[in-house]
């Protein structure tokens, strides 16, 4: 996550290892459930993605994906058509990182973190689908082999408290041997009863 150096952030987050090298075009679930109870009145739990451009297997980028930016009144035209929310403090609610339509497009709103001027949070907000468009080959790599690429993050804001979970946290990837994988998975963690 961007900072300064100098802000003091709090925040929980949770890292999965097992997706490095999983192209986002090869993604089949991306979506979880949460309650918040405490924010900033903005951020819920929300993912972040590290992300290879070129297979160096070095991160070029960080996608985000944020609940508040999933209905038109906060993400504007790409918020319509993900159609999520509006989020509700002390209310189970899910969320679908993908929003995947029949022809396969993803249709959830993501920003990112080192091309903010063309892929920027808030009104503007662009599908994902937009973002692989403009990088094929982007893959969720790890930072190294105890920081997964694929992570679930409450809080990261400046003297706030942030109360809530996070559960059923789903990760499919249809493997169709483009990155050297065989097999197909879905995965779901599952934290506590809701």
């Amino acid at each position: 996550m961007p900072t300064t150096g100098t802000e003091p952030f709090t925040f929980a987050r949770l890292r999965a290892t097992r997706y490095h090298r999983t192209y986002l075009r090869d993604l089949t679930r991306l979506d979880y459930w949460a309650c918040d109870e405490e924010n900033n009145g903005q951020q819920w739990p929300f993912i972040a993605l590290e992300i290879d451009h070129n297979g160096d297997n070095v991160i070029d980028d960080e996608l985000i994906f944020e609940p508040a930016w999933q209905n038109a009144a906060e993400g504007g035209e790409c918020g319509a058509i993900s159609n999520q929310g509006p989020e509700m403090l002390d209310k189970w609610q899910f969320w679908d990182a993908l929003r995947t339509d029949a022809t396969g497009q993803f249709h959830a709103c993501w920003w990112s973190v080192e091309e903010m001027t063309v892929f920027p949070p808030g009104f503007t907000i662009r599908p994902l689908s937009d973002y692989i468009a403009a990088h094929p080959n982007a893959a969720i790599v790890n930072l190294d082999g105890n920081h997964g690429g694929v992570q679930i993050i409450h809080g990261f804001a400046e003297n706030i408290t942030f109360n809530g979970w996070v559960d059923a946290f789903t990760i499919g990837k249809d493997i169709n041997g483009s990155n050297g994988q065989t097999s197909n998975s879905t995965i779901t963690y599952d934290f506590q009863q809701r």
